[in-house]
């Protein structure tokens, strides 16, 4: 069985998540700091199966209402099922990203997700992030005819 400390390392090192955090980091002024990578996990649904992993995210040094971030989805035995990316950006009142995903056998899937206004009690995209150490914040995703709930929350201690 993979630890979480094992499975914190497998989001983190993503090549595609390095990239994007580079990408990110790359389009910033000198002298703005980067922000902290932010960790957690996750539950989703689809139809009446429920599905689970963790995710990272990091809000963009000159945007802290936007952020990207990496997610992986467990199968049994935490075996890693699909990794991706995902990003995301405070629009009006909502929140509202991309995401995309490859399998362990190399095929693709990408959708889009939206966050439940009624969770959105920060005011940055990053404070909406950080309340997951305190309750669960949720939403809904979508990926061509499929879609599902999901809810993202701390990682356990």
């Amino acid at each position: 069985m993979a630890t979480s400390r094992n499975r914190r390392r497998t989001l983190t090192g993503l090549p595609s998540v390095g990239m994007l955090i580079l990408l990110a980091a790359g389009s910033v002024a000198a002298g703005d700091e980067p922000r902290a990578v932010i960790q957690g996990s996750w539950i989703a649904t689809f139809g009446s199966r429920q599905y689970r992993g963790e995710w990272s995210a990091q809000a963009l040094a000159n945007n802290p209402n936007a952020a990207v971030g990496s997610w992986t989805l467990f199968g049994d035995g935490n075996k890693i099922v699909l990794q991706g990316t995902w990003s995301a950006e405070r629009a009006a009142k909502r929140w509202a990203g991309t995401w995309s995903a490859r399998s362990q056998g190399g095929w693709s899937l990408t959708g889009t997700w939206e966050a439940d206004a009624k969770s959105l009690t920060g005011k940055t995209f990053e404070d909406m992030l950080r309340q997951t150490g305190d309750k669960q914040i949720a939403g809904w995703w979508r990926a061509r005819a499929a879609s599902g709930n999901w809810w993202l929350m701390a990682l356990p201690r």
